[in-house]
């Protein structure tokens, strides 16, 4: 119940107190307060999130003993069952919609190949198959590894912070000269020891690379810097992109988003990277941080809990 620790510190405490961040996720009104409870208007059965974003349901039921008239309040955690059911939705929606597209323009070029007046040369349809093949694995790899950050056990180690972006700048070296652009570090201290899952943390800090890479102009340079703020270790990757519009920001980090679609149709993508980013930093114990504003770049931040070297 988060302040109220050790339990024994609930005894006498006010219920109202006690759950007066438990809300209704639509109206942000609290679910249990003394007006209600006074007027009745308590149902027997509701839903909310509290400060810790668990999806909590609260039973109520009034009942009589000898004089007294009290109600018997019960809390179910459905924080997993909710989270399994959201997971089950992205599964249907990948697969009834992104996953089907490329397969369905596969098909119909086929379909056209064989009943053309003029049919494609064979390199230019097997050209074609293997771009609409290659976006199929793609996204099917994006969606596994966005289901497994979410899901599995973390393998959790020392690791240094420094080596991992280094290596992470190192391996994108490529795409940034066939982009026109370029990546330099800013600020880097000679080791920067933490906890974490490396594999998953360096997954993380490529797709927020790549992110970076895919909307900077040509000639244009991307920015990474490693520092250390108070407790944390702070990542910084600054592009010089089209900017976040910050009335949008808050889509960035969920499943299937993409902001730029219109204004950068060429540029392919099915929105699950930035979500595999925020679920992982997210299990560190990090936060994200995004700092943007449209036509001047867009800074991401990785902030994760530092640990002591040895």
């Amino acid at each position: 119940m988060g302040p109220f620790d050790p339990q024994s510190a609930l005894q006498g405490k006010s219920i109202f107190l006690v759950l007066q961040d438990l809300q209704d996720a639509h109206t942000l009104q609290p679910l249990l307060s003394p007006d209600k409870l006074l007027a009745g208007q308590i149902p027997a059965q509701s839903e909310g999130h509290d400060a810790q974003g668990r999806s909590l349901l609260m039973l109520c039921k009034p009942f009589t003993e000898f004089a007294n008239v009290g109600w018997l309040i019960t809390l179910v955690d459905m924080t997993e069952i909710r989270r399994a059911l959201q997971q089950r939705d992205q599964a249907l929606h990948f697969i009834s919609h992104d996953i089907r597209a490329p397969n369905a323009s596969i098909l119909t070029l086929l379909e056209m190949q064989r009943n053309s007046m003029e049919p494609l040369q064979a390199d230019e349809l097997l050209k074609r198959i293997e771009k609409y093949a290659q976006a199929s694995l793609r996204m099917a790899e994006s969606f596994v590894r966005l289901a497994s950050a979410q899901s599995n056990e973390y393998r959790v180690a020392p690791l240094d912070l420094a080596s991992v972006l280094q290596d992470a700048v190192d391996d994108a070296w490529t795409q940034a000269s066939n982009q026109e652009a370029s990546v330099t570090i800013l600020q880097i201290p000679d080791s920067a020891p933490c906890l974490g899952d490396r594999p998953l943390l360096a997954r993380a800090l490529a797709n927020v690379l790549n992110n970076a890479i895919k909307y900077s102009p040509a000639q244009g340079t991307v920015q990474c810097s490693l520092y250390a703020r108070g407790p944390n270790w702070v990542i910084s990757i600054r592009d010089e992109g089209p900017g976040i519009d910050p009335a949008q920001q808050d889509r960035l980090f969920k499943p299937f988003s993409r902001l730029h679609d219109l204004t950068h149709p060429n540029i392919s993508g099915v929105g699950l990277g930035l979500a595999l980013v925020h679920t992982v930093v997210k299990r560190h114990g990090g936060s994200l941080e995004v700092e943007s504003a449209e036509g001047q770049g867009a800074e991401f931040r990785l902030v994760l809990p530092a640990s002591a070297s040895d």
